[in-house]
């Protein structure tokens, strides 16, 4: 089922930000990993009251993109009071995950938001569908209070939902259930323990509409959702450092093997001899100079990767979205590079099917987390300053099921690796 394909697409356009940004000194960016819990609120013999599940959140706030948790956008106009954007976000399905006949992957929601904000209280109207046109419409409203290191967001929403849309999500196509309204009410919550550093919370409580809850295959009128999570957080205003951009372009070339990304990192990986090859192309748009206190390089980098056809495959396009962390090893050359966010893949590789397989899984996932492990080195050590800003390395690109911990990923452990030699230009402003 087609899932955030559009979301991240949206996020691979953010480099057309970077010009409009150029100027700019520092974004606000965060970066989250989160244990989501929701209520079950359907009817089924299989006992599943909660639903637990590792997400990863992703929070940027620029001029032209914006992320903030499961949902993000490109702004196509704004000015002081209102805003119009593209809008995307995961849409979690709590059905029971034991149920196979009950069982709905989750999807996306797609459309358009528009927005006002008028003293402290912003209001979101948004016009959404699933990718079958599926559609729903939500009324938000919202306000932020700061105190002492902790930030408080408590918001509403009413959501006007279609007789298509809860006969899919809450009838299971086979029992109709009209048009109806839900209610939902809740607030996040952030607490700093250090500059760049805080635990997260956010719990909602919501009523599901009087079709939904007089439906036979719900047993509950209600369902409520907790995230509790803790990361990294920098904003111009908390940081107080100006940085002047230097972004980045990355080239990058791959091949597949079959081998565990612990024994490709340690080296003790093997070749797949099925020649499965990909090519890369990324941006990195430049965050901040500093994290922790050390000279941690920080951007967030959106990209594209084309995976060649070969005997046991046909072409496909991967899109991703991670935050890249780059830090100088003491008396080396090398700088170590992390980097990690969310990759959707049109069509899966034969490397992914094979790897589920052998593990015993009888699917695989479009949407996983991407990881990126890097080394590289400034080839102005090598052949002088003429090839200043212009690096060389060698990255591993993972993606990952996360241990089947993750119910958006299709609850799988395994993935994808893939050895790459690439070849990155930074530029300055």
């Amino acid at each position: 089922m087609i899932r955030a394909l559009t979301l991240l697409f949206l996020l691979l356009l953010s480099a057309r930000a970077a010009e409009a940004e150029k100027h700019s000194a520092s974004y606000s960016w965060g970066l989250v990993s989160a244990l989501r819990t929701a209520t079950v609120p359907y009817a089924s013999p299989y006992d599943d009251p909660l639903l637990n599940s590792y997400v990863l959140l992703l929070y940027l706030d620029t001029p032209v993109l914006f992320l903030n948790g499961t949902e993000g956008g490109i702004r196509l106009y704004r000015d002081d009071a209102w805003e119009l954007a593209a809008y995307g976000a995961i849409h979690f399905v709590d059905m029971p995950r034991h149920d196979p006949e009950y069982f709905t992957d989750d999807t996306a929601d797609l459309g358009i938001m528009a927005s006002c904000e008028s003293g402290a209280v912003r209001t979101d109207v948004l016009l959404l569908s699933d990718p079958a046109w599926r559609t729903h419409l939500k009324l938000r409203i919202g306000s932020l209070f700061e105190y002492n290191g902790w930030e408080w967001r408590p918001y509403a929403t009413a959501e006007f939902k279609s007789a298509v849309y809860n006969s899919y999500y809450f009838g299971e196509e086979r029992n109709r259930i009209g048009a109806d309204i839900g209610i939902e009410t809740g607030a996040e919550a952030r607490v700093f323990l250090t500059e760049d550093f805080a635990l997260t919370a956010n719990v909602n409580a919501g009523y599901l509409g009087s079709s939904v809850a007089a439906a036979d295959t719900t047993d509950s009128a209600f369902q409520g959702e907790l995230y509790l999570g803790a990361g990294v957080f920098q904003s111009a205003v908390r940081t107080h450092r100006a940085y002047k951009p230097r972004g980045y372009v990355r080239l990058g070339f791959g091949e597949a093997t079959s081998s565990s990304f612990t024994q490709t990192l340690s080296g003790e990986g093997a070749r797949d001899l099925h020649h499965l090859y990909m090519v890369s192309l990324a941006y990195g748009l430049p965050l901040s100079k500093t994290l922790f206190g050390t000279g941690i390089h920080s951007y967030f980098t959106p990209g594209f990767a084309h995976h060649f056809a070969s005997k046991l495959q046909p072409p496909t396009q991967e899109y991703f979205a991670d935050f890249k962390f780059f830090y100088p090893l003491q008396n080396w050359w090398l700088r170590f590079g992390f980097g990690t966010g969310l990759s959707y893949i049109i069509r899966t590789t034969y490397i992914e099917r094979y790897i589920n397989t052998k593990d015993g899984y009888d699917h695989t996932s479009h949407l996983m987390q991407n990881l990126d492990i890097s080394f590289d080195f400034e080839l102005n050590r090598l052949f002088g300053s003429g090839w200043k800003n212009l690096w060389f390395g060698y990255a591993l690109h993972h993606r990952s099921g996360v241990f089947e911990s993750a119910h958006q990923y299709g609850q799988i452990k395994g993935g994808s690796n893939y050895n790459m030699l690439y070849i990155q230009q930074h530029f300055t402003p």
